[in-house]
């Protein structure tokens, strides 16, 4: 997450960011930070796509989304940061 943020140049919104990713979330794995449960759906496959009216959202394997709204733009973001570092 660290290395994340460090691409954020504007120190109010790298705040901003790390406040969001740290922010406990339920999800299927139970309750995890933000950034934990993003680094484990990159790991499981997620991905980030365009889904239509409910705009970019994280996207599984089998299909099921969760779309920016409830993810949050920071959370999408670190995730295609994962995404594009395991594809370089």
């Amino acid at each position: 997450m660290l290395e994340y943020l460090e691409t954020l140049t504007d120190p109010k919104l790298r705040a901003r960011a790390r406040k969001s990713l740290e922010t406990l979330t339920k999800c299927c794995y139970g309750y995890l930070s933000r950034h934990e449960w993003i680094e484990r759906a990159v790991n499981n496959g997620y991905t980030v796509r365009e889904m239509g009216s409910f705009g970019r959202s994280i996207v599984s394997p089998d299909g099921a989304f969760v779309e920016q709204a409830r993810a949050t733009k920071f959370a999408l973001d670190y995730a295609e940061h994962l995404i594009s570092a395991r594809l370089a």
